[in-house]
């Protein structure tokens, strides 16, 4: 099934870039819409268009990206948000984290690191650029209110099921939740731990005691 995409940016020509990256594999990936502002993205979802994911710049015009992700999560919560922007500063990304979006890579990603985030988040696995993981990392050392080992309950069962190997999907059907639902969750341990893969997270998770190496 291929993965329908929107993409929001008020640049043209970044626009037309990621189309022809994503138009050289057409069996996987299918641009449903584009807008170069946050009303041009409401008025493409609020008109029915129907997408899996959105590519998400942050510098707009009028109201910002982080505005534009409010309020896909709030109506839309199903859909998978990919920010792509040259804004990475301790700000915006603390916002967009609070807002459990889905992936951030800078807008100085390869071809390859744009397919890779894209088919990572829909596998339910959260991705971010190892310079966004860098803030990330910091932004949790350096905030007393969010201790390492503050983790709720359905976090801890995801974190061991994941050190089972098992898939997002697969623990979505064993836990009875979304594949989205757990991707969320996924996305705030990301945050918390400050890594953006699974080893990682396995490796903090038994480095900390949160769970066994065995």
């Amino acid at each position: 099934m291929k993965t329908r995409l929107i993409l929001v940016d008020d640049h043209q020509l970044i626009r037309m870039g990621v189309r022809m990256t994503l138009m050289a594999e057409p069996d996987k990936y299918e641009i449903v819409g584009e807008a170069a502002s946050v009303p041009e993205l409401v008025a493409l979802l609020d008109g029915g268009t129907q997408a899996d994911m959105i590519l998400m710049d942050i510098i707009m015009p009028g109201m910002s990206g982080i505005d534009a992700t409010r309020f896909v999560r709030g109506k839309y919560p199903d859909i998978f948000i990919l920010v792509m922007s040259s804004d990475a500063s301790v700000h915006t990304i603390k916002e967009l984290t609070r807002l459990n979006i889905d992936g951030f890579i800078s807008k100085n990603y390869t071809e390859e690191e744009l397919t890779q985030a894209i088919d990572s988040i829909m596998n339910g696995l959260p991705y971010f650029g190892r310079d966004i993981s860098q803030i990330l990392s910091d932004i949790r050392r350096s905030n007393k209110t969010i201790p390492d080992d503050v983790f709720s309950e359905r976090e801890l069962e995801i974190i061991e099921l994941c050190r089972c190997g098992m898939t997002a999907k697969a623990i979505a059907d064993k836990l009875c939740i979304s594949p989205r639902t757990v991707s969320n969750h996924k996305a705030n341990i990301f945050s918390k731990m400050g890594i953006n893969s699974n080893y990682d997270m396995i490796e903090y998770a038994v480095a900390h005691g949160i769970i066994s190496g065995i």
